[in-house]
């Protein structure tokens, strides 16, 4: 009987110690970035089927094995996960109570831009930004992910911006961290000069959806718009219709064709955007 008493305290007291693990309030308080890759592997789930993550800049690159991804309160809107691409997540891993297999807790997700870059192992990743100076061009800082590192540089080669078509306000937008989003950008040094072998936009993408299109031409006008630099169309003025003669590209696999009625006389200005962001709200051309 007293065996019996004692094997029972002896489970409460790890039952207890196991919970208080499992629910530490210090994991949801240190967040860190995550690569995300699917688990191929073919067995029943939880076991299989679920994404291994390792931690960004870390040696080694150690793999963890989370049987899900599930979501924070403060991530904005529905998790967006893009098959067949490269992810980040920015969280924390957490094995409930009920489970036997770690989650990741996702606050932030960033998807790969696709790009024909040839890849560095060694490239390490950052997020940038810009600063003000009296004389430009201004130095950028970058931040060590993960590392707490933060370094002043003055250039970067980027060869993201000789995409074809690509939107180049919102591209430095997403690249500095303006409009609330910040991109995640893998970089190679060498003698202190930068160059981006990767870029990850966090989405969604914008934050908070276009407003309605303005629509203030009437007759044979053409309403005539630019893009800010959440792609959204701002109106700018009406134009009685001409002759344009702009060729319609063709964007390369993994981005999306969009167009608009541009300043100054209507005529159809295209962009090549990521498949994986929201589209740019459709305006009707004459």
């Amino acid at each position: 009987m007293k065996l019996l008493l004692l094997l029972s305290i002896i489970f409460l007291f790890t039952t207890i110690i196991i919970a208080s693990i499992n629910h530490d309030p210090n994991n949801e308080k240190n967040p860190s970035f995550y690569l995300i890759e699917k688990d191929e592997r073919k067995c029943p789930k939880p076991k299989c089927g679920g994404y291994f993550i390792s931690m960004l800049n870390e040696m080694g690159g150690e793999k963890t094995y989370v049987s899900e991804l599930s979501t924070d309160p403060k991530l904005n809107g529905p998790m967006e996960i893009a098959e067949g691409r490269q992810m980040i997540g920015y969280g924390y891993t957490n094995r409930p109570s009920s489970r036997h297999y770690m989650e990741m807790v996702v606050i932030k997700i960033f998807i790969s831009i696709q790009i024909t870059i040839s890849k560095n192992p060694h490239a390490q990743y950052y997020m940038i930004d810009s600063t003000k100076c009296l004389k430009p061009p201004c130095p950028m800082v970058t931040h060590l992910l993960n590392q707490g590192t933060d370094s002043h540089i003055k250039s970067i080669k980027n060869p993201f911006m000789s995409i074809p078509n690509i939107d180049e306000e919102w591209m430095t937008s997403r690249l500095y961290g303006m409009d609330d989003l910040h991109s995640i950008v893998q970089m190679t040094e060498n003698d202190k000069k930068y160059t981006m072998t990767g870029m990850f936009i966090q989405v969604p993408d914008p934050i908070i959806p276009c407003p309605k299109v303005q629509d203030k031409c009437h007759g044979k006008e053409i309403n005539v718009y630019s893009l800010d630099s959440n792609r959204c169309p701002v109106w700018m003025h009406c134009t009685m219709p001409t002759n344009c003669h702009v060729p319609m590209p063709k964007c390369q696999d993994g981005w999306d064709l969009h167009s608009f009625p541009s300043h100054p006389n209507g005529c159809l200005k295209y962009y090549c955007n990521p498949d994986f962001i929201t589209p740019s709200p459709k305006i009707k051309s004459n």
